[in-house]
């Protein structure tokens, strides 16, 4: 398929993260690419709205698949209040194409970026039982707000709304696993975290079908990291890896958990010494608690003066794909500069989310995932 300018968002969605940014940053943070062609080659999530009938027939004949749609709602009214497009708008109503791709064929995967009082409550469970039967799987994600949005229609995700919304989506997980062999639909892991509900083990999440919309991730990362723990207990002890002693940072939610794999570490290995650091986002705002969105502003700021090791870890999804570049323009390199002290100069090493290249990281291991080879591109 040959790609060439990317297709724009039409849409003015109310929950946009990219209008909750704020100004300076780098110019493309700032474009809102809505392009079916980036679903089908990167699995990017889409809405539909800009695709022409042309586009539509182009899908089905060359049988283009699978498509990840952003559904947010089946209620045409409520799609509308959400995207802000015009009520003219190509697929505002989008149960009948995604009836017309079932019927031809087209695998379809889901997501709802959940909004406390608007596309919830009864609005919600149509939306899970409409989409059954009709699409792969389906992602119900929170909204992500920032200090710098409108105030307006939006309400953060409380922990206790993030318990109740579990308690909805694991009754149909249970239904649907009954009735189908799969549980359907699925709560981002951002649910558990916030909540302080246990993420659930590596099986629950059968095929992963939604792990880049953050579905999963920690439950495979956990995986990966007590496999490759076994794998290097020999190796560790016959003197054949070393042990760094190192620092790692993270965001508010997933500072437990990741607490938890080094503590593991820890507990195989006495001689480790780990440090694991939650920043706050004060770039954002304190609400904004996921690790990829951290600037390095606020490492920072947080981290000077408090680091255990000469080392520091931090998650690739941080940088820029293919760059050394913050969400704030701050590079690795500066990073270093700011946390060195006078006898102590600090390495930074952008490390993979995943299991085995952290603790390939910790071992100074050559394995099959080097930590630096799965740099994801950052919002």
């Amino acid at each position: 398929m040959r790609i060439g300018k990317t297709r724009l968002c039409d849409n003015n969605c109310v929950f946009c993260f990219v209008d909750q940014l704020p100004d300076g940053l780098r110019s493309t943070l700032y474009e809102k690419d809505d392009d079916w062609r980036m679903s089908l080659l990167f699995g990017n999530y889409v809405t539909f709205t800009n695709v022409s009938e042309r586009q539509i027939r182009k899908i089905i004949r060359r049988k283009y698949s699978p498509l990840y749609i952003s559904v947010h709602s089946t209620d045409a009214k409520v799609r509308q209040r959400l995207l802000r497009c015009k009520s003219g708008t190509a697929h505002l109503d989008i149960m009948p194409l995604l009836r017309r791709f079932k019927e031809n064929g087209i695998v379809l995967h889901a997501q709802v970026v959940l909004c406390p009082g608007i596309n919830d409550g009864e609005h919600l469970v149509k939306t899970i039982e409409d989409l059954h039967g009709l699409v792969r799987s389906l992602a119900i994600v929170p909204v992500g707000l920032t200090k710098f949005r409108k105030r307006g229609l939006l309400r953060p995700v409380t922990p206790e709304y993030a318990v109740e919304i579990i308690k909805i989506i694991s009754a149909y997980q249970q239904k649907y696993l009954q009735e189908d062999g799969t549980r359907f639909v699925w709560c981002a892991d951002e649910f558990y975290t916030l909540s302080g509900t246990q993420i659930p083990d590596y099986d629950f999440y059968e095929n992963f079908a939604q792990i880049d919309d953050g579905v999963g991730m920690l439950a495979a990362l956990k995986e990966e990291f007590e496999l490759a723990i076994e794998d290097c207990e020999g190796q560790i002890t016959n003197y054949k890896l070393q042990i760094t002693n190192a620092d790692i940072v993270t965001g508010v939610s997933a500072y437990p958990f990741i607490k938890e794999l080094c503590a593991l570490f820890c507990e195989k290995f006495p001689n480790a010494q780990i440090s694991v650091h939650k920043v706050t986002n004060n770039f954002f705002g304190e609400s904004v608690t996921v690790a990829g969105l951290i600037a390095g502003r606020d490492i920072a700021a947080q981290l000077k003066g408090k680091l255990t090791s000469d080392t520091l870890l931090i998650p690739d999804t941080m940088l820029k794909a293919h760059s050394d570049l913050f969400l704030d323009g701050m590079t690795v390199a500066t990073l270093e500069k700011l946390l060195s002290e006078p006898e102590k100069n600090v390495k930074v090493i952008p490390t993979a989310v995943n299991g085995e290249a952290l603790i390939n990281a910790l071992c100074h291991r050559d394995g099959a995932v080097d930590p630096l080879c799965h740099h994801q591109p950052s919002p």
